[in-house]
């Protein structure tokens, strides 16, 4: 419970009733899943070197214990920059906005280094590459993983799927709000991000869309 007290006794909670509804109400949730263990981290092994440091011995072999957290607070920006149609929009990730992020990952280090030197992946390994035995202390660690993070290209709610009072962009029918004829079918609707990778939640909505589609006509 220490990462959950140092995000609700921070910064955060003296803000937390002058934040946007919808915001609001999805940080909520964040902390009752947290209160209630809901998993919210992932741990990959992978084969190979994933992200590659300066050098690798080429006489051995490697593996990658990857990393990810599935449900950041830290929310991010979309807004117009041109008045070009055709022009991408200008998004801010603001990754690390929210201090309870990177405690998250710097634990979660830590938890794979203690894996790493558990029975039967102890046997399998001789010396950790990457950050290597230098990055020691949370501060260390810390300012590795901001210097090394990366997208898993999950990216979701831009045009989120919640009440127009509260930032919404469409409604349950997958409506733009206030029109009559456009919708959005994809990712940008889920307003809240899934503990998962986001394959199936995407041919689930579709097939959902399908279904709204065909009831509509």
């Amino acid at each position: 419970m220490y990462l959950l007290s140092s995000f609700t006794r921070g910064r955060c909670i003296c803000q937390f009733e002058t934040l946007p509804s919808g915001l609001r109400k999805q940080y909520e949730i964040q902390l009752k899943h947290i209160q209630d263990k809901v998993p919210s981290l992932e741990i990959i092994i992978a084969p190979g070197a994933i992200f590659r440091p300066a050098v690798l011995d080429p006489q051995k072999k490697h593996l990658s214990l990857v990393f990810a957290l599935n449900t950041p607070f830290s929310r991010g920006t979309i807004h117009i920059g041109s008045s070009d149609p055709l022009s991408q929009p200008v998004i801010d990730p603001r990754v690390f906005e929210q201090p309870y992020d990177l405690a998250s990952l710097v634990e979660l280090v830590k938890f794979n280094r203690r894996l790493a030197k558990t029975e039967p992946l102890k046997a399998l390994l001789s010396e950790e590459v990457w950050p290597g035995f230098k990055v020691e202390t949370d501060e260390q660690i810390a300012e590795w993983v901001k210097n090394s993070i990366g997208t898993t290209f999950h990216t979701v709610g831009s045009c989120s799927m919640l009440p127009l009072e509260d930032g919404g962009v469409v409604d349950s029918k997958l409506k733009v709000h206030k029109t009559t004829n456009i919708r959005v079918v994809d990712l940008s609707v889920i307003p809240l991000h899934v503990g998962s990778h986001t394959q199936a939640l995407a041919y689930g909505l579709a097939e959902q869309a399908a279904d709204i589609i065909k009831g509509d006509v």
